[in-house]
């Protein structure tokens, strides 16, 4: 899913990565038929994309891609009919070990950004959010 080396983010078999910094007009080509646009303020737009098992937020800044927000599909998800407490901690944990796996045990920092599994409490929302620096 994340390459530790290099930041790619790859949430489908075959398909285009997300890459670091990747200008929005290369990522509206390799992605225009799933990506809508949700947010745009200033310099700062963000598309959904929906993936096989996946959704995701990718966040540009001035163009570039500097964010990526990653919920991958729990067990028996079907939207907020199905979503509990309980299901929210299921996704929660299943994120926090496909990182372990992809990119062994926390801190996930790199020259390339960040990574880190996140819980909002308030919203009960689980996402893994990877940060770029360019």
């Amino acid at each position: 899913m994340i390459d530790k080396r290099t930041g790619h983010i790859r949430l489908d078999k075959g398909g285009k990565p997300l890459l670091p910094g990747e200008p929005e007009d290369v990522f509206l080509g390799a992605h225009e038929r799933r990506a809508t646009l949700v947010v745009e303020n200033g310099e700062f737009r963000t598309y959904a994309i929906a993936f096989p098992h996946a959704t995701a937020q990718a966040c540009f800044r001035a163009n570039r891609l500097w964010m990526v927000a990653i919920e991958l599909d729990g067990e028996g998800d079907s939207g907020w009919s199905s979503w509990s407490p309980e299901s929210e901690q299921r996704r929660d944990r299943l994120h926090a070990e496909l990182l372990r796996q992809d990119l062994n045990e926390p801190p996930y920092r790199f020259g390339w950004g960040t990574v880190e599994s996140t819980r909002d409490p308030r919203t009960g929302d689980s996402k893994i959010v990877v940060t770029y620096r360019y």
